[in-house]
């Protein structure tokens, strides 16, 4: 590769730096999640309050900023809608599976109780956000989007 700067940088070095300043561009810090009252209703409309108070600052769509992997809640619709086909086959299957949030990597991301492969949200949080059982409730209750 090129000198950069009047040194050579090797290629996996690289793919790691802008893998770094992807997830940095969502950082916790720089990009807080709104918080909300850690209330949270186990429906898809109280899911919806819960992702609004402490996801879309960086899964919010097109002005998230970059980096931020998936777009809520139209990610979780999508899925639902069509479980045929894993909808995060990099994280182990599907983002929401009805019945089962211990499978749904949703569940496993805002819980903190995910494999390896699955970030904690938001990235940089030690714990988990107030009210995040909600999702699990919503999820293992069958993961209802019309209530």
């Amino acid at each position: 590769m090129a000198p950069l700067g009047g040194t050579s940088v090797q290629p996996n070095r690289v793919s790691l730096l802008l893998g770094l300043l992807a997830a940095a561009a969502c950082d916790d810090h720089l990009y807080p999640a709104q918080g909300g009252d850690g209330e949270c209703e186990p429906t898809w409309s109280g899911v919806q309050v819960f992702l609004g108070d402490n996801c879309l600052t960086c899964h919010g769509g097109p002005d998230a900023p970059s980096g931020a992997g998936i777009v809520l809640p139209d990610a979780i619709t999508a899925d639902l809608n069509d479980l045929s086909t894993p909808l995060l086959p990099q994280y182990g299957g599907e983002l929401v599976v009805p019945g089962s949030a211990d499978t749904s990597v949703l569940w496993q991301a805002v819980s903190h109780s995910g494999t390896a492969e699955v970030v904690v949200m938001p990235i940089g949080s030690v714990d988990p956000v107030p009210g995040y059982e909600c999702v699990e409730t919503w999820i293992n209750d069958g993961a209802l989007l019309d209530e």
